[in-house]
Formats: structure tokens, C-alpha cells, sequence
């Protein structure tokens, strides 16, 4: 297979890896022991892994969407068409009828597109439904109301929330993939269902040489967390941390060391 083959292949599922991605360096910085040593680095990790657990299951569902409607925009009836593509009718200023686009609520959206693409329906009384809903709902208070009381667990000290919801949106794209019959019928989404959304690891990343990628599941080491996202010595270590600007300083007082003043 060559480079360009893997990279076609990934591009269907690319915002599910790189949420993989983020998740389990979540896992790997979430355990008591690290937090103690590494507050900061803990908190970016779970934020990080809780929007792009989301962002990539809206942005996949509104993909699979467009899809969908390139393949059958011949046969889908006028109403189907207008709301995958956000768009309602309205009467402009000289009296036309008009299709103008919209925002239409997002879980409803996302429920309407399964069941148009898989034939199914997501049982809104399950508890995969209250996950795909908790998710949501954690990844908004995170992002527009952390620290105000939302009568929910605090995010930053439970990661169930995430673990759970990072579980169910695999397996919805999964079921997506397999019982959408334009997705079944080719054997790059079968694989993709199993590889990328059967497993919490991802099937690509960078190759720690560079120029390449890496093909194959695999996990991250704390070494290497803490190498990105805490690079520099405590305030009390014994390696003195000087500013840039400083020492550019130190250079010029040093170089003019020596030389006699003038009068």
C-alpha cells in the first residue's frame, strides 16, 4: 500500500484519530499520582480530549450528511434534502420563495441524520443516548460556564463523563459506517469501522523520526507528555531559568567588560 493510499484512507475518520489522539494522552495524565505532580498538564489534557471527542462526532456525522446527499440527491425528496443541508423556505422582499440557511439544534440534527443514513433510530431513553447528551452538555459548561454552579459533577474531577461519551461516539460513527448502504458497500469503511472506530487507539500517527507516519495502534508514555507540555524546571529546581531578554542582556554586559570609558 502506498503512502498516498493510507492517507486517502484516513481522510473519512481523520477528526475521530486525532480525538484518539488527544484521549489517550488524557488517559495516560488522568491517575492521582500524576495530577499531584502535574496539575496543569492533567487539566489541558482532559479539556483537550473532551472538545475534540466531540468536535470530531459533529463533524463527522455533518460529513457522512454531505456525503449522503452527493450520492442521493436525485432520489432524496425536497423536505430530506433541505434540512440535511440546513436550508428552510422563506418568502424574500419582493414575495419569492426562498431557501436561506439555518441553525437547526444540534442533537436533533444528529439524530435525524442517523436515522436517515442507518435506518434506525437512537433510543433516547438509553443510557447511550444520556452519554452522547452528558458529553454535549459537559463539553459546553467547559467551554462557556466552567466555574458557575451547572448542579453536575465538576468536569475537572470526574472524567466518567468523557470515558463514556468518548465510547458511545465510536460506536455510533461505527454502526454509521456498516449500515449506511453507501458506506457498507465499500470495503474502506468496514475497515474503518473496525480499526478506527473499534479501538481507543489510533491507526496513524507521526513518526517520532519525522517524514513518516506510523501504522499500527500504540500508546503514549508520560515521558513524552511531560516533555511537550511541562518542559521547564520548578521554580525551586537548582537549573537557573534565564529570559530570553536577559540574556541577551548578560551578552552585552559581558562583551563590554574590559573596555575603558572615555571621557
Amino acid at each position: 500500500m502506498r503512502i498516498g493510499d493510507v492517507i486517502d484512507l484516513f481522510q473519512p475518520v481523520w477528526p475521530l484519530e486525532l480525538a484518539k489522539y488527544e484521549y489517550q494522552v488524557h488517559r495516560v495524565t488522568w491517575d492521582s499520582a500524576f495530577r499531584c505532580q502535574y496539575l496543569m498538564t492533567s487539566i489541558r489534557s482532559y479539556a483537550t480530549a473532551l472538545v475534540h471527542t466531540w468536535w470530531a462526532f459533529e463533524t463527522l456525522m455533518n460529513d457522512f450528511a454531505g456525503i449522503f446527499v452527493e450520492q442521493r440527491r436525485a432520489t432524496l425528496d425536497k423536505t430530506s434534502l433541505a434540512l440535511l443541508e440546513e436550508k428552510r423556505a422563506v418568502i424574500d422582499k419582493k414575495g419569492d420563495v426562498v431557501l436561506e440557511p439555518y441553525y437547526q439544534p444540534l442533537l436533533h440534527r444528529l439524530h435525524f441524520i442517523y436515522r436517515l443514513l442507518t435506518g434506525e433510530e437512537l433510543d433516547r431513553s438509553s443510557s447511550e443516548w444520556r452519554h452522547l447528551v452528558d458529553l454535549k452538555d459537559t463539553r459546553d459548561a467547559y467551554m462557556h460556564r466552567i466555574g458557575k454552579d451547572t448542579g453536575r459533577p465538576q468536569a475537572l474531577s470526574d472524567d466518567s463523563t468523557l470515558v463514556n461519551g468518548f465510547s458511545t461516539v465510536r460506536e455510533i460513527l461505527g454502526r454509521v459506517m456498516t449500515k449506511c448502504p453507501e458506506f457498507a458497500a465499500k470495503l474502506s469503511y468496514s475497515f474503518l469501522s473496525f480499526w478506527s472506530c473499534g479501538s481507543e487507539s489510533p491507526f496513524v500517527w507521526d513518526g517520532a523520526e519525522g517524514d513518516s507516519i506510523y501504522l499500527g495502534l500504540a500508546t503514549v508514555k508520560k515521558e513524552a507528555v511531560v516533555a511537550v507540555f511541562a518542559p521547564r524546571p520548578g521554580s525551586f529546581s537548582a537549573e537557573r531559568v534565564t529570559l530570553p531578554s536577559a540574556a541577551k542582556d548578560a551578552e552585552l554586559g559581558a562583551g563590554a567588560e574590559g573596555v575603558p570609558e572615555t571621557s
